[in-house]
């Protein structure tokens, strides 16, 4: 199994930028530093499905941003700094069964009225928290989801 893990430094034998290190089971863990890490992260996310009016809708911060010539575009921005803010890409289903029963705490939340429902949940706290919307969700997919 392949883990990557941020480093801030690590002297490599190897070259500066990864090492491999054995751990006790015999498998291989590889370290990385930060810079790398982003990278490698950063190009997986232009792989990933992106909505991009529903981005800006959602997003009304990046359409000044872009205007500023900050940003090329609403995707640039969610490459760049969305998905490190905890921003979602599109609009994400959640299945409501799914997640109050994986997540009973949120049954809490909606009757002391911190948020409706669970859809309401997932998009003011859940997704920020890293709950899944549904069972198996992954951004990174080849297709819509």
């Amino acid at each position: 199994m392949l883990a990557l893990k941020k480093s801030k430094k690590f002297p490599s034998r190897i070259n500066k930028n990864l090492a491999i290190q054995r751990v006790s089971d015999g498998a291989r863990e590889y370290v990385i530093v930060d810079e790398v890490y982003s990278e490698i992260v950063r190009f997986a996310l232009k792989q990933v499905y992106f909505d991009e009016k529903w981005y800006l809708d959602t997003y009304q911060d990046v359409n000044d941003a872009i205007k500023e010539g900050i940003f090329l575009n609403a995707k640039d921005h969610f490459v760049e700094h969305g998905y490190f803010e905890g921003r979602l890409p599109y609009k994400v289903p959640v299945d409501e069964k799914f997640y109050l029963s994986k997540y009973p705490d949120v049954m809490i939340a909606i009757r002391s009225g911190a948020c409706k429902n669970a859809n309401d949940h997932f998009y003011i706290y859940g997704s920020q928290e890293g709950r899944l919307p549904y069972e198996g969700f992954t951004l990174f997919r080849i297709n819509r989801p």
